[in-house]
């Protein structure tokens, strides 16, 4: 064991123990994941925090306000991103959270969610775009098979990475493209920082990967790493000071009222979460 790391902010006496495997260099987190617990910690307030949230207009589109928020200004970002490795397609955001990343790919693409939190993905509707509630490793996509899939942030809280894999390269046309962000715990500040690293999160971050172990993983399950580099995203300065001082041990000072627009954000890039686009192997 490397580790323990308290969250004493989601109960008293919740705790995860850090371990690490040395061949790989994978690290996982292993503690507490009841569904009461899972389901109190993605509750409203986690898809409507500063970061996660932005005003739409009354016709659900993005408005000159809501793109001074850091949510959209990154899926924008991101859409743009994906534009540049494929100019047209089916695309499925998994763990699309209100559904922002769908409405601004739809632009491009012929875009689809689906997301777990139910009032999350009934935001999503609302926009008028299609994102549904449910698991993906369970949910019946009727055979259909996509050209991208996108996990923003997704992968490292699920307990079973090589299973949503599988799941993941069975919903990808050959030579289709899987893009997903995940934390970097190769990187200089989680080797530094440790526990007090800010994505060391458990349960919401179970797994710490290194190119190594992504590329390990993903192999695995029939992909063709093509590209692993760290990009930097908007990050609401609200947000930010609040998690800064989750990790200090300061919760209940986190959720004071802040002088701070929601809207005000920075750029920011410490390098340690990974963008990875991996091509499901045609061979396979």
């Amino acid at each position: 064991m490397l580790f323990d790391v308290k969250r004493p902010d989601l109960g008293e006496g919740i705790c995860y123990s850090v371990w690490d495997c040395p061949s790989c260099t994978f690290k996982f987190a292993q503690g507490p994941l009841q569904p009461s617990l899972l389901s109190r910690l993605y509750n409203g307030g986690f898809h409507g925090s500063s970061q996660q949230a932005a005003p739409v207009g009354d016709n659900g589109e993005f408005t000159p306000e809501s793109m001074k928020f850091p949510i959209i200004r990154n899926v924008i970002d991101r859409t743009r991103s994906l534009q540049r490795l494929r100019s047209s397609g089916d695309l499925l955001d998994v763990g699309a959270g209100r559904g922002y990343f769908v409405k601004a790919a739809s632009q491009v693409f012929s875009a689809e969610g689906i997301e777990l939190n139910p009032d999350a993905a009934e935001f999503g509707r609302s926009m008028g775009v299609h994102v549904v509630s449910g698991d993906f490793l369970t949910h019946d996509f009727r055979e259909k098979q996509y050209d991208i899939i996108t996990m923003w942030d997704v992968i490292a809280s699920l307990p079973e990475p090589k299973t949503a894999v599988a799941r993941i390269q069975g919903l990808l046309k050959q030579d289709g493209l899987l893009v997903m962000t995940l934390p970097d715990g190769g990187s200089a500040a989680a080797r530094l920082l440790k526990r007090y690293w800010p994505l060391m999160i458990p349960p919401v971050n179970l797994g710490f990967y290194t190119r190594k172990s992504v590329q390990h993983l993903l192999a695995s399950g029939g992909f063709r790493v093509q590209e692993i580099r760290h990009d930097a995203k908007q990050v609401s300065i609200d947000f930010l000071l609040r998690k800064l001082m989750k990790t200090a041990g300061f919760a209940n000072r986190a959720q004071t009222q802040l002088p701070f627009s929601p809207s005000f954000s920075i750029p920011l890039n410490l390098g340690d979460i990974m963008t990875v686009v991996a091509v499901r192997d045609s061979a396979r």
